[in-house]
């Protein structure tokens, strides 16, 4: 780090401990990586027709996060966090043959995710941007580095937690050239999603005597109108239900054709509290959610044994999946009435600000109806893609050295038909009025960033077909 000296890094530790109270923690520590990975399987046959199978999965690890120094910014480990993910899956799968024509296959699954991403001093304060500037005028804070403390921003509160349950049932059925399969899927997802930037505030120091002083230049905050950060979590579910059907027809002892069908049908709980604001800028209600949407999935397929060790093969179809959790879940969390934000430079609002507590005068300003929307199209349709593909398998023997060598080849093409694209809805947009094609972000290096997302009509179009 060019622009930071361990004085300057002293100094910081030191008032951080002696004036805030705070562990500022230090500029390099090795950290306790795990990766635990457990697997427990069970068959038991019942008779010679039956057979049921039990599985227990867990995984467990963590990877620890130093956020990067860079020339001109130095996180301390304070600023550090700990991500850890747990997962926990119970399959439960009964398999019988009640003829030589017919077989069932029943299965009952429950998984478990949980991500946490913990600080490592702790998740009471605020972060800290701290220049190390000889003083406060603009040129001076321009050329000066950064010391980082306290937890990260994005972990002020930052949870995510799912339980997907699903049954399914299949059967298989042989009649005489035809191999009929057809099954149904129940899948429930719950989902609790808590993410809120700068929720302990994020303040910015021009200078570290400003820092000893609790004179910042500027403190951010966020959260849940109520000052409560567990308030602003997504707490919703989801299911999918599917149902399926497939005919397997050897057309002749050569070629076999496969054809089917496939449905899902989605509905969705949890409650998205209704933006007034919103619909008067839009024109369209921010409570869409994924309750009702469709997918219609048909697929084709042909395998011809052009020879004894050849076989070439090839499908088409239509699929689905890329369903996002997290923007959905951001439908839920960001309505623009349960979160808002606050910035403020005013000296009197933020001065004495002890890094544990936010000012009354910045948490009184948090208003419903004035946060950020993220809202799903009416017209949102589940991401679908087609799908072609075809290939070969080759088997030959190379004598006098091995035999049976096997030779595949596959081409895949696939063209979206459906797909998922964010816009930011304030481009062009004249019910927010002044100029529409204005930058919506500067970039760390001070360029303008503008959205280039393709121009869509307001409140529809969210899906494109672009893409391969």
């Amino acid at each position: 780090v060019d622009r930071i000296q361990l004085n300057d890094v002293a100094r910081v530790q030191e008032i951080s401990k002696r004036v805030y109270g705070f562990d500022a923690g230090t500029y390099s520590k090795s950290l306790k990586e795990e990766d635990r990975k457990y697997l427990l399987k069970l068959d038991y046959k019942i008779s010679d027709a039956h057979r049921l199978e039990a599985k227990y999965q867990y995984a467990a690890g963590n990877n620890a996060n130093d956020q990067s120094a860079t020339k001109t910014n130095l996180p301390l480990t304070s600023n550090w966090y700990d991500r850890r993910d747990t997962m926990t899956t119970d399959t439960l799968r009964l398999m019988s043959d009640w003829t030589d024509a017919l077989s069932t296959k029943f299965e009952v699954s429950t998984k478990k995710v949980k991500t946490e991403q913990n600080p490592l001093n702790g998740n009471g304060f605020m972060q800290a941007d701290i220049k190390n500037s000889a003083s406060a005028l603009p040129a001076d804070v321009a050329k000066a580095g950064t010391i980082l403390i306290g937890p990260d921003r994005s972990r002020h509160a930052n949870e995510l937690r799912n339980t997907t349950n699903s049954f399914g049932a299949e059967a298989n059925y042989l009649a005489s050239s035809h191999l009929l399969t057809s099954g149904v899927q129940l899948e429930s997802t719950d989902i609790f999603n808590l993410f809120i930037q700068d929720a302990n505030g994020r303040a910015f120091y021009d200078t570290i005597d400003a820092f000893e002083a609790k004179t910042p230049s500027r403190l951010n905050y966020q959260n849940a109108i109520t000052n409560n950060k567990n308030d602003a979590a997504a707490n919703w579910s989801y299911g999918v239900t599917t149902v399926y059907l497939q005919d397997e027809w050897q057309l002749t002892p050569a070629l076999t054709a496969r054809a089917g069908i496939r449905s899902e049908l989605y509905d969705a709980s949890g409650t998205i509290d209704r933006n007034d604001l919103f619909i008067q800028r839009y024109g369209f209600s921010n409570t869409s959610d994924l309750s009702g949407r469709q997918a219609i999935l048909p697929r084709f397929g042909l395998s011809y044994k052009a020879a004894p060790k050849l076989n070439i093969r090839g499908g088409f179809g239509l699929f689905s999946g890329g369903t996002p959790n997290v923007w959905v879940s951001n439908v839920y969390t960001n309505d623009g009435v349960s979160v808002d934000d606050v910035s403020s430079s005013n000296a009197a609002q933020i001065n004495g600000f002890d890094g544990h507590n936010i000012p009354a005068a910045i948490s009184s300003q948090l208003v419903a109806g004035d946060g950020n929307v993220d809202v799903m199209d009416p017209n949102f349709k589940i991401p679908q893609s087609y799908k072609f593909q075809t290939g070969l398998d080759y088997k030959f023997d190379i004598p006098s050295f091995v035999d049976d060598v096997g030779l595949e080849l596959n081409y895949s093409y696939t063209k979206t038909r459906y797909g998922v694209i964010w816009k930011d809805l304030r481009r062009q947009n004249p019910a927010i009025g002044g100029a529409q094609n204005l930058p919506t972000a500067i970039a760390p290096d001070g360029r303008a960033i503008y959205d280039t997302t393709p121009l869509t009509t307001v409140g529809q179009e969210f899906n494109v077909n672009r893409g391969y």
